[in-house]
């Protein structure tokens, strides 16, 4: 994917720094303003991608699942497997119903066809 964004390394707390020095130079801070985000992650790149895709909400959790998604992805696709599951199911899913434990399970199965016999070597050569 062109001009996309990979994250290998968890740089949280730099994203954190960086959001509150902004707002701080505006004179105000996150609470005050109400930020909230969205996180969307592209793993592996455009040949085998997959899209994780949360809610909108307070960035420390987004910056929170992102440092896990990029744990995880170091361990195996069943730690990555996990993390995903439960984003999944988390309530702040607006738009698009959050998913039962069972529904999560089903689409995840579909993935682990997908991923999960090649997931050591995809993540050995692709940024998260």
């Amino acid at each position: 994917e062109a001009g996309a964004l990979h994250f290998a390394t968890d740089d949280s707390n730099m994203i954190e720094s960086a959001c509150e020095s902004v707002l701080a130079e505006a004179g105000t801070f996150m609470v005050k303003v109400g930020l909230r985000v969205h996180l969307r992650l592209s793993v592996f790149g455009h040949q085998q991608q997959i899209f994780i895709s949360s809610p909108i909400i307070e960035i420390q959790e987004v910056v929170s699942w992102r440092s896990r998604f990029i744990s995880a992805k170091r361990v195996s696709w069943q730690s990555f497997r996990a993390a995903w599951r439960e984003l999944l199911q988390h309530p702040g899913f607006i738009r698009k119903k959050t998913r039962s434990e069972a529904e999560a399970e089903q689409f995840l199965a579909q993935c682990d066809e997908k991923f999960s016999c090649r997931w050591d070597s995809l993540a050995r050569h692709c940024d998260l």
